[in-house]
């Protein structure tokens, strides 16, 4: 009887397990299920990801460089997010698929052991049966010696319920055999390749970014290269233009300007210096009717700005210098000899200019122009500075007491003091 009850409580302990494993396998196949979808979903997601690195293939230039990098980075977070799902999709149904095997085999164990349980506690209930009868004359004397009837009763209930129990199970096992019949089981090896084959895009993919982000970087270095240079030329070019323009200034060939170089600029500014100690002189020598002018309007060409006019009290113009006499050009150029010394003198760091010589010109000079230059030579003779008259006028010889006189013979010229 002790025997008969192991066997019965260890049958019902396997039947337990055996139904807590039938649940677990049906868990274990709806989580299987579940992956199957989620890996269908992953799959679709797969294919998106293919047609939008088709159009990101097709679209790899943009309008502008802040697109192609947001772009970038939407398609890396959304690779990055597939990735990820992906994994934890195949990690889940590879879990699964462990699962379900492990399951398959607990499975077959515990009918295995339910089968030997049940041909044992077979055997023991007859071996039960032959010894109650040879005992007691019957087995259901022996069956009511043994238990009440309330007892009978608990018995009798669990029975029932675990023969509905197991017919339930029976049934809904059938109904599950019937849902899966006609399924063919998951290509693994097809679903490995395919695992494989999208691995090998993902490389394509990330190998296709690396490039587009070492071109993106390379062409930041050339756009900050360029700018460096467009800054620095730049720069270079404002300093061109104001070389240029300061050489244009210089070489008088600005735009709206005179056109007078630096060197008739500074000339221009010695000689009008030189001009207003002339006209002291030539005032003088011609009483105070002649004023010497530089011509100032507009200039056309660079090697202007020194050309000479003359200012006549009488007339009350002003004409060409070429348009004086012979007597009165004279006069001019011996007041801008004058005029020249004084400036010469008074720049040339305290140099005494203290001999000037004079060659012809007094023979155009009628007497008063002739007496008018002799009083302003003899002022200028009248101190240190030596005054030497070349001439051949004999009124010079006349008027000048220290002499020299150079005369012709067979033998050449020579010299002939006269003191």
């Amino acid at each position: 009887e002790r025997k008969r009850s192991c066997l019965l409580e260890q049958g019902q302990s396997l039947l337990k397990e055996l139904q807590s494993r039938e649940r677990s396998l049906e868990s274990s196949r709806k989580e299987q299920e579940r992956l199957r979808e989620e890996e269908s979903s992953v799959r679709k997601q797969c294919q998106a990801l293919r047609d939008r690195l088709d159009d990101l293939c097709g679209q790899l230039l943009f309008c502008r460089r802040e697109e192609a990098e947001k772009d970038l980075q939407a398609s890396r977070g959304k690779l990055e997010r597939w990735n990820r799902s992906y994994d934890e999709v195949e990690q889940g149904f590879r879990k699964a698929e462990t699962a379900a095997q492990a399951a398959a085999v607990r499975l077959g164990q515990l009918q295995s052991q339910l089968a030997e349980a049940q041909r044992m506690a077979e055997t023991a209930e007859k071996e039960l049966r032959c010894a109650a009868i040879s005992r007691m004359g019957s087995w259901e004397l022996y069956r009511r010696s043994l238990r009440s009837e309330e007892e009978k009763a608990v018995l009798q209930k669990r029975i029932s319920d675990f023969g509905q129990e197991k017919s339930a199970l029976a049934a809904e096992k059938s109904s599950l055999e019937r849902s899966i019949q006609g399924r063919a089981l998951p290509d693994l090896e097809g679903l490995q390749q395919e695992q494989l084959q999208l691995r090998a895009q993902r490389e394509q993919l990330q190998q296709a970014q690396n490039r587009i982000l070492s071109r993106l970087d390379r062409n930041r270095l050339s756009r900050d290269s360029i700018r460096r240079i467009a800054e620095k030329t730049a720069e270079q070019g404002r300093k061109c233009a104001m070389l240029q323009d300061l050489s244009d200034t210089l070489n008088g060939t600005l735009k709206g300007k005179q056109k007078i170089t630096l060197e008739r600029y500074i000339q221009s500014a010695y000689f009008d210096r030189v001009l207003e100690s002339a006209n002291q002189r030539l005032s003088r020598m011609s009483e105070g009717r002649f004023q010497l002018r530089r011509r100032v309007e507009n200039a056309h060409s660079a090697q202007s700005g020194l050309e000479l006019d003359v200012f006549d009290e009488y007339t009350g113009s002003q004409r060409d210098v070429r348009s004086m006499s012979g007597g009165e050009s004279f006069k001019a150029s011996l007041a801008l000899a004058l005029g020249l010394a004084d400036v010469v003198q008074a720049h040339a760091g305290g140099v005494q200019l203290e001999a000037m010589f004079i060659d012809e010109g007094f023979g155009s000079l009628d007497g008063d122009s002739l007496e008018q230059a002799m009083r302003v030579l003899e002022q200028l003779s009248s101190g240190k500075r030596l005054v030497g008259i070349i001439s051949h006028v004999e009124e010079l010889r006349q008027r000048i007491d220290r002499k020299l006189i150079v005369k012709g013979g067979p033998r050449g010229s020579h010299l002939q003091p006269s003191w």
